[in-house]
């Protein structure tokens, strides 16, 4: 579970500003995302409108009943009017989402709303208790208060981060991961079936162009898999198996810590594997050496000190 302060965010820009706003700043933020972490078209596209329609659904019904109940912002009653608003909002939020990963992942709704939306229904909640006190600062105290109460619930973010990060890591292998992570593993390189003999059975190190075909093999396997019900994690483990800390992996679409987990870990069995294993052009090493050379790997480094994240 993600913790931030976007959704607050939208909350407010949807009650202080108007629901057109509030769309605009929704799809703004969620476009340095896309920048940021680069997913595929289809994901992307999906975010864009999840956030852009739930700031936008929400906030036409807080304006319509603002506007039939006769309410001022600095009016108590005005946050019987922001309920529906909000419902409305979380709703349209989740059910872009959810038929998203439906269509994407194969990932079915019904387990979405058990897993996702019903855990996540406290944390909403809070999110809606914090804006309607930061409302109502700002109506009868003015600016300083509500960035006051702005700087406390920062404050409290990143408390309630952290202590999430802790638990996730105690229960990030879990039988569903370890489930996730033994399938992986076992099709990892299923992209290889593009590989044309001349490269399966080469003598001699590969050539720049047959070294482009072996680097778009992650892709191909996970467009491979991605047509399986239900194999859409899979998908995204695979494609990420080659990708390296500093962009220079294949497909080279993430980097750092925006890389799976599990794919860093087959990346790193990966590499054992091919550095004990003998080759038609190189020799093996003895795997005390192998490990040795891991030790100093940036990946294996990293690894150690990067926090869990779900998967």
């Amino acid at each position: 579970m993600q913790v931030s302060a976007s959704f607050l965010g939208l909350l407010l820009a949807m009650v202080l500003l108007g629901p057109a706003p509030a769309a605009l700043i929704g799809v703004l933020a969620t476009s340095v995302d896309i920048a940021r972490r680069r997913p595929r078209a289809a994901a992307a596209a999906c975010n864009l409108a999840a956030w852009a329609w739930f700031a936008l659904a929400g906030g036409v019904v807080i304006e319509q009943l603002a506007g039939a109940f006769d309410v001022a912002i600095d009016d108590v009653s005005f946050v019987l009017a922001r309920v529906p608003g909000f419902v409305a909002a979380t709703i349209v939020n989740f059910g872009v989402a959810a038929v998203s990963l439906r269509v994407l992942d194969g990932v079915s709704i019904r387990s979405q709303l058990r897993s996702v939306f019903v855990p996540l229904l406290p944390s909403e909640a809070a999110m809606v208790l914090l804006g309607a006190i930061m409302i109502y600062g700002y109506a009868h105290l003015g600016g300083v208060a509500l960035g006051m109460v702005a700087a406390l619930l920062v404050v409290y973010l990143w408390l309630l981060r952290a202590l999430l990060l802790s638990q996730e890591r105690a229960e990030l292998l879990d039988g569903r991961t370890q489930q996730l992570a033994h399938t992986s593993g076992l099709l990892h390189d299923i992209g290889k079936f593009i590989f044309p003999d001349r490269i399966l059975f080469a003598g001699t190190r590969p050539s720049q162009d047959e070294w482009a075909i072996i680097r778009s093999h992650p892709e191909h396997g996970a467009h491979v898999l991605r047509q399986i019900d239900g194999y859409g994690p899979v998908a995204e483990i695979v494609l990420c198996h080659h990708e390296r800390i500093d962009g220079t992996g294949c497909p080279g679409a993430v980097s750092g810590d925006d890389i799976p987990l599990l794919s860093w870990m087959i990346s790193i069995a990966d590499t054992y594997d091919v550095m004990t294993a003998r080759d038609s052009y190189r020799d093996p090493v003895a795997p005390s050496e192998a490990i040795a050379e891991l030790r100093f790997d940036a990946r294996v480094r990293d690894y150690a000190r990067r926090p869990a994240v779900a998967v």
